[in-house]
């Protein structure tokens, strides 16, 4: 008869999540994950397999988190799709040290890694359709703020918006103390997407 885990798988990944979130892969050795996690190297293996594959089941389970996120305010029809865009970016420019895991892996393993390089990607196109998708939506709403300004579509003013959340978080980690900064930037970004705020 098999053994019941004893522990909360969902738990032991969102531990595994910060982790790999705070060190990067690879100076996560499977003693810091066992060491954290609060689980034996036997469970860690039968539950989760390689270190490699629980790394891309923490990247799976963070975007996710970021996806549900971004739908959380782009669906947020108390306000225009410029605060909305503004709120995001605000966001970005102002998140933790750690910054942002898709962007991360992109950075320390997408030149050698084929599997997390695509999966980066991945989650980076779906976050850039639903923003494209919700600004098609808003201007199709009279209203301040929901108006693309000449010559963006909703395609390329989202491939904007994203493009400018990646560089914020990284320049929120590089430079933290650079807030006012950043958010000079969200409002240049939001004023030069919108004809109207």
């Amino acid at each position: 008869m098999p053994r019941t885990k004893s522990f909360n798988v969902d738990e032991a990944l969102d531990v595994a999540v910060d982790v790999f979130w705070r060190r990067g892969f690879a100076a996560t050795s499977m003693e810091d994950l066992v060491a954290e996690m609060g689980i034996n190297r036997g469970s860690l293996y039968a539950t989760f397999g390689s270190k490699e594959s629980l790394y891309e089941l923490a990247l799976a389970r963070y975007a996710d988190g970021a996806l549900s996120r971004l739908a959380e305010i782009l669906n947020d029809e108390a306000h225009s799709m410029a605060e909305r865009i503004e709120t995001l970016l605000r966001a970005a420019a102002s998140g933790d040290q750690r910054g942002c895991l898709v962007v991360n892996t992109a950075m320390e393993r997408g030149a050698e890694h084929e599997a997390s390089r695509q999966a980066a990607a991945d989650v980076t196109r779906r976050m850039r359709m639903s923003v494209a998708e919700a600004i098609r939506v808003a201007s199709n709403h009279d209203g301040r703020g929901n108006t693309l300004s000449d010559g963006f579509t909703p395609e390329s003013a989202a491939k904007v918006v994203l493009a400018t959340m990646q560089g914020l978080q990284v320049s929120a980690t590089i430079e933290p103390d650079s807030q006012d900064m950043l958010y000079a930037v969200v409002d240049d970004t939001v004023r030069m997407l919108f004809a109207v705020r």
